[in-house]
């Protein structure tokens, strides 16, 4: 079988359940814009293992090919709260960040 599941986190609109932006902001991370980034990724990661959980309860996992794709990672431009780090560059960059 084939499934093709394209997430928008995280992108714009930033958007994430306000307990899970509130499990970052002021505890790991003091600026509020990357807090709801982490929450989005932290949504996005529970997701997955959901899907994950459920093909390997209908005994589809041993002979499973997943592959994760994604853009050239967050802006870094003024105003952003994106962080490539350790990689270079970032949105409408050559480099691989």
């Amino acid at each position: 079988f084939f499934i093709y599941l394209p997430f928008q986190a995280v992108h714009a609109p930033l958007e994430a359940p306000q307990n899970v932006i509130d499990s970052y902001f002021n505890v790991t991370i003091a600026n509020y814009q990357r807090s709801v980034k982490a929450a989005m990724v932290t949504v996005l990661d529970g997701v997955i293992g959901e899907i994950v959980d459920t093909i390997k309860q209908n005994d589809l996992w041993q002979d499973l090919l997943v592959i994760f794709s994604t853009d050239n990672g967050g802006p870094v431009y003024p105003g952003e709260a994106a962080s490539n780090w350790p990689i270079r560059g970032g949105k409408a960059t050559l480099w691989e960040g």
